[in-house]
């Protein structure tokens, strides 16, 4: 689900829904009645999805998940289960938009629609505070720590990423999709025999790690404002596997963000320019300054959630910030023409931290006196 984003001025033109006839049917069949033309919107992502009111009057979110036929069926399926299991364990601290219903053979679910603000509306009004980052760990914190049942069905199958077999060749499907700066994204992974190396043996350790619940792809766009509260969104990850991946991708979120944003806005005309290497060192320096008391909010806030968790989990969440790097860096590289220098030296702080994880715990606000 999308934030419906009563601030948020991101809105794209939907799909028509003459062509997707499937979406007023479900909302038909779930008692909600059809979307009202001319209230329907779209929110930017790699889902289809329409937001509106429906003729009851009901605000909704519908999103038809995408992938292939199995891939998409993969996701669907891990969000219902994700629904079904935390419905049996409601908590306080972890809070998701209301499922409201399903299509499985069109890959569609629907949402009650919320006007809430995303991580990184906030980040971009720079009013992403500790208070914020304190609360969205106890939301990780207390998925990690609620149980899981033998009949619970959750997923169990390893997380699809990083994919070590991309970093020998790209199959052909995915080299015939990619983008120029994408493939400039997957040379920088392939001829680095030692980033190799180091992303296999964060495998190693994450298969070896005690599983928990776990989102799977967690993003500042995912984790929303509604109110006084925060929800979590887009569950088709969830899974049972290291948490030191969620707690990992929330770091390496705003340690990306710390460097992406180096040029000020106040640079007017120069803020079009490519900062120099020299330029993005020293800024990057300041930036991290800026965003570690964001990250050790975050981390004391896990913490408090979940006081217990094995001595290993901090170091592979450094590690897995590292990756996260080259994920916002091929993410990235999907939707452009060209890698920028900002992204490349954001590619290379991930590969310092992916090669010596424990020696970033400190300087990225994981330490045990944070």
């Amino acid at each position: 689900m999308r934030v419906s984003g009563g601030s948020s001025p991101h809105r794209v033109l939907p799909r028509p829904l003459a062509d997707v006839p499937a979406v007023n049917a479900l909302l038909t069949g779930a008692e909600l009645g059809p979307l009202e033309a001319d209230s329907v919107t779209s929110f930017p992502g790699r889902n289809d999805n329409w937001a509106g009111t429906t003729r009851s009057g009901r605000g909704v979110f519908v999103k038809r998940v995408g992938g292939d036929r199995e891939e998409s069926l993969g996701r669907l399926h891990r969000a219902l289960t994700f629904e079904r299991w935390v419905d049996r364990r409601p908590a306080r601290s972890l809070r998701r938009p209301r499922c409201l219903g399903s299509d499985e053979p069109n890959r569609l679910l629907v949402f009650e629609l919320l006007d809430a603000t995303s991580g990184n509306e906030l980040l971009r009004a720079e009013s992403l505070g500790p208070q914020w980052c304190r609360e969205a760990g106890l939301a990780i914190g207390t998925l990690h720590g609620l149980p899981v049942e033998p009949g619970d069905g959750l997923d169990r199958s390893p997380h699809p990423l990083p994919p070590l077999d991309f970093l020998q060749a790209l199959p052909l499907g995915a080299f015939q999709r990619a983008t120029m700066a994408e493939l400039a994204a997957w040379r920088l992974l392939q001829r680095d025999r030692e980033l190799a190396r180091a992303l296999t043996e964060l495998r190693r350790q994450e298969a070896d790690a005690a599983p928990t619940p776990v989102h799977g792809d967690l993003r500042l766009d995912q984790i929303a404002t509604v109110g006084e509260e925060l929800h979590i969104l887009d569950w088709e990850e969830f899974r049972l596997a290291d948490p030191a991946r969620d707690v990992g991708s929330v770091v390496g979120e705003l340690l990306w963000h710390a460097i992406v944003s180096i040029p000020d806005p106040e640079e007017g005309d120069d803020a079009e320019l490519e900062p120099s290497p020299g330029a993005i060192a020293t800024r990057g320096v300041q930036r991290l300054a800026r965003f570690r008391p964001l990250i050790s909010a975050f981390w004391n806030g896990y913490r408090a959630a979940r006081p217990r968790f094995d001595t290993g989990l901090a170091e592979r969440a450094c590690a897995f910030a590292g990756w996260h790097m080259f994920d916002r860096l091929l993410a990235g590289g999907g939707v452009q023409g060209r890698l920028s220098a900002l992204q490349r030296a954001a590619a290379g702080i991930g590969r310092n931290v992916l090669l010596a994880p424990g020696s970033f715990r400190a300087v990225l606000g994981l330490g045990d006196d944070t």
